[in-house]
């Protein structure tokens, strides 16, 4: 019998693709383009309201939602997002809430790919839900605007 019509041996080739995609799914999700962090195992307790902005005034940004990533861990419930902005070609930032209503704008902007509008301020030493570093801006967020155009 040939051991390419061994059932054992097919379904060992299947295992080891299904791993193989697996880790470079993995690989994409916790370092990709889109989000440069550094994952650590240890997650710090992340208060929203205690979550220091920058000493500037309020700020209102346009752009383009690429990524919504939602936690429901002990140490935060909410959502980060990712948005290419538009006044500022080649730039993106993340933005931070635990508001639902906001949540779901956000998720309607990715779904769409229709213009968006963000009010907030910038974090200082801005944590990440799941450890790490950002390699971008982050503003904690208290408003969106979402239109109907792309």
């Amino acid at each position: 019998m040939s051991f390419l019509q061994n059932k054992k041996f097919k379904l060992f080739a299947i295992c080891l693709l299904g791993l193989l995609l697996l880790a470079v799914y993995t690989a994409f999700a916790a370092g990709g383009p889109q989000r440069k962090a550094i994952r650590s195992t240890q997650a710090a307790k992340i208060d929203p309201g205690k979550l220091r902005v920058a000493a500037t005034k309020k700020v209102q940004l346009f752009g383009h939602v690429t990524l919504v990533e939602g936690y429901n861990l002990s140490n935060f419930r909410g959502c980060h997002a990712l948005i290419k902005l538009r006044d500022t070609p080649g730039k993106t930032i993340a933005v931070l809430t635990t508001r639902m209503r906001l949540q779901s704008l956000l998720e309607t902007g990715l779904s769409t790919g229709n213009l968006i509008c963000i009010w907030g301020n910038k974090l200082l030493n801005p944590p990440a839900p799941r450890g790490g570093t950002w390699s971008v801006e982050v503003y904690k967020i208290d408003g969106v605007i979402l239109y109907n155009m792309k």
